[in-house]
């Protein structure tokens, strides 16, 4: 309901529903930042509306958003509200005290006496919140927050990610959409980039992967293992013939990498 927003100047919800999905947020992102949007009137023609006022949504829950753009990111303060306040309820707070004129006075005279700026501080624990958000909402980003960080492998081919992504989600997400290839190619590339990896057309392995990477293991991706191999050692299992070079994505920042592979038999021996 949008027809509301051309007679009020505030927006302040102290409830919304849990487990929301939000499909579309066009409207959404122009009421945020004062752009115009569209009204559908019932039997009216349609008019652009500009909603200049202040929004507040309070939710038990991080909504779901379908735009997992940054357009949409920066368009929000995330506040967490850590504490919790239990006994006897006051509705007078809300039904009484906030309605009351000399509050209202008040409240009137501090914001057009005693402000001179209105814009909001963003906090380091909102920004935290808000990287929070970002991967609650987008499954890949989980798929780039876990993997590149427990990756062993220096070179991670194109094609080897989007099989541990298939892989992966399955078990992560299993009544999720899964992207299809190229959709995952597109939008891996940037995410690759915060931690740490870079895109890189036909490179040569040189090392990068002469050693086993447990992920294979881990999510069960047979499309990696050893074909060849018939003994009990994971970690021989987790070493596929490879390539001289691959399309992939080159670990160019160690900041993010977590030692290298665990795995108990990590010595590589003959059997």
């Amino acid at each position: 309901m949008l027809e509301p927003l051309t007679r009020v100047s505030a927006v302040i919800t102290d409830e919304n529903d849990t487990g929301t999905f939000v499909d579309d947020a066009a409207a959404l992102k122009s009421v945020i930042t004062g752009d115009p949007f569209q009204l559908n009137r019932k039997f009216k023609a349609p008019r652009n509306v500009l909603f200049r006022g202040f929004m507040i949504q309070c939710v038990n829950e991080l909504p779901k958003l379908r735009d997992k753009s940054e357009s949409m990111y920066r368009r929000l303060l995330v506040i967490p509200f850590d504490k919790r306040f239990q006994g006897c309820e006051r509705k007078y707070i809300k039904d009484d005290y906030l309605n009351r004129q000399d509050v209202l006075e008040y409240v009137l005279y501090r914001v057009l006496a005693e402000t001179d700026y209105y814009e909001l501080d963003e906090p380091d624990v909102c920004s935290a919140l808000l990287d929070d958000f970002r991967v609650a909402n987008d499954p890949l980003r989980q798929f780039a927050d876990e993997i590149f960080y427990a990756a062993s492998w220096h070179l991670l081919p194109c094609k080897f990610l989007y099989d541990l992504y298939r892989h992966w989600f399955q078990r992560n997400q299993p009544s999720g959409r899964m992207l299809g290839r190229n959709a995952f190619y597109e939008s891996i590339e940037g995410l690759a980039e915060e931690w740490g990896w870079q895109l890189q057309e036909r490179v040569r392995v040189d090392g990068r992967m002469d050693f086993p990477e447990p992920l294979i293991l881990e999510y069960e991706v047979k499309e990696w293992m050893n074909k060849t191999y018939r003994g009990s050692s994971d970690s021989r299992l987790c070493m596929p013939e490879l390539n001289d070079s691959y399309r992939g994505y080159v670990r160019i920042s160690t900041a993010f990498f977590d030692g290298g592979y665990d795995i108990d038999d990590s010595t590589i021996k003959e059997e």
